[in-house]
């Protein structure tokens, strides 16, 4: 009887240690003796003891476990859950994959960056915030102007417009404002042209994309990226309009 109790309490005691982790300290039974009632006893309220509170912490833990779950599904979502485009950016979504990006935009250029680039000597240029002008008090020919432009990298060029005025005493023939890029070739593109056979003050605008242009915006295979203002002879010997340029606008969008 003394072996089996014995035997008995070993075994509880090893289940105790291997499933409820610190028992305690226990009573060392030695065999052919006498095992008091209240050792024994003492031995299975440290057990009891010890199962008891890795039972709550198990459940406390499983409680935590499940709180914690719910709490990342309900952040994870389908990896991301509602998305508002704050000022500046556009997309967004409730589930699922999402688009987040900046919104689209614009580049103004300003008369001022326009310098320029006649081979005749005869050009004479007035630049000024609101205007830039060829000054016609004679015959003048071959006058253009350039102005650099610089747009991010990666976007898509999608329009492109001007405030121009075409002189009235100028020859017959169009106003050309040509939005282009240099390759690393140093060969000129354009991507949009703009340009008007008539005369006086007038905005031009368009989106069509030249067959050889490329609207994607790559800084680091261009050159640079610039308008050229490109207006027809002026044939007049008298003082008149000239052809003039207040200003233009690049329109793109992000990737």
């Amino acid at each position: 009887m003394k072996q089996t109790r014995n035997t008995l309490i070993g075994i509880v005691a090893a289940t105790a240690w291997l499933l409820a982790g610190n028992v305690g300290t226990l009573t060392t039974f030695t065999a052919n003796t006498t095992a008091k009632a209240s050792e024994v006893n003492g031995n299975f309220s440290a057990v009891k003891t010890a199962v008891n509170g890795n039972a709550n912490d198990i459940a406390t833990n499983a409680h935590d476990i499940t709180t914690n779950k719910n709490s990342i599904n309900t952040v994870k979502g389908d990896y991301v859950s509602s998305v508002t485009a704050g000022t500046g950016l556009t997309g967004g979504g409730s589930s699922g994959d999402v688009t987040l990006k900046p919104a689209d935009g614009y580049v103004s250029i300003n008369p001022a960056a326009f310098v320029t680039g006649g081979t005749s000597g005869t050009c004479t240029t007035y630049t000024g915030a609101t205007v830039f002008k060829f000054n016609h008090t004679g015959s003048r020919n071959n006058c253009d102007a350039i102005a650099s432009v610089s747009l991010p990298d990666h976007v898509t060029i999608t329009s492109f417009e001007c405030d121009i005025k075409k002189d009235n005493n100028a020859a017959s023939g169009d106003l050309a404002v040509r939005l282009r890029y240099i390759s690393n070739d140093l060969a000129s593109h354009d991507i949009i042209v703009l340009t008007t056979n008539d005369a006086g003050r007038q905005l031009l605008s368009s989106s069509t994309i030249e067959g050889g242009g490329d609207p994607v915006v790559d800084n680091h295979t261009k050159v640079n990226y610039h308008i050229h203002f490109d207006p027809p002879n002026n044939t007049n010997t008298s003082d008149g309009d000239d052809n003039q340029i207040y200003g233009c606008r690049i329109g793109y969008t992000y990737n």
